[in-house]
């Protein structure tokens, strides 16, 4: 069976197609999705639903929104040893001199001492203590035998509260005026 169909009932048909999304609420347009990073936290999403920083065509596998922690310098500088202990903390055996210094880390930050010795045959020792002039609580403790010019420690602050690193030399004679690096971050 053939139809017979005028011009005017073809863009009727036409009209009634394009039209009927409008009508309905309805639409055959689909948005492009992408990842939408809010505090760290990723979606898929439209842009125009995304309250953050959007992506044409990204994914939330693996997590394009991790947010970086940012590192705060607490202490960066050069030290000259001294002779004698009296630290207050007895660290190595026989301690023939050292240093130690203060610094106020934030509760809950991850909390980086790193000290660099003046020579190859430097391995600083390092001890972290809360309470230095009353009774002291050991925090981190590089141990007795370190093996490298450089010496790292890391621990999670428990309290906003001054903080000592003791930093001593086991396995050779301290010598006085001798410089030594030390850095302290958190994040």
């Amino acid at each position: 069976m053939v139809r017979n169909f005028t011009t005017m009932k073809v863009l009727y048909l036409i009209a009634a197609v394009l039209m009927a999304p409008l009508i309905l609420g309805t639409s055959c347009q689909v948005l492009p999705t992408g990842s939408c990073c809010v505090n760290g936290t990723c979606t898929v999403t439209t842009q125009a639903a995304c309250g953050g920083t959007w992506t044409s065509g990204g994914v939330c596998t693996p997590n394009p929104c991790s947010v970086i922690p940012t590192v705060t310098t607490l202490l960066d500088q050069e030290i000259a040893s001294t002779a004698g202990g009296g630290f207050g903390v007895v660290i190595c055996p026989a301690v023939t001199g050292g240093f130690f210094v203060e610094f106020t880390p934030t509760n809950g930050k991850t909390v980086t001492v790193t000290v660099t010795g003046p020579t190859t045959a430097s391995h600083p020792q390092i001890d972290v203590v809360t309470g230095l002039f009353t009774i002291p609580s050991e925090v981190a403790n590089s141990g007795v035998s370190p093996t490298t010019q450089t010496t790292t420690v890391t621990f999670i602050a428990t309290a906003t509260a001054s903080h000592f690193a003791a930093v001593n030399e086991c396995a050779i004679v301290f010598t006085p005026g001798l410089v030594y690096h030390i850095v302290v971050t958190q994040q």
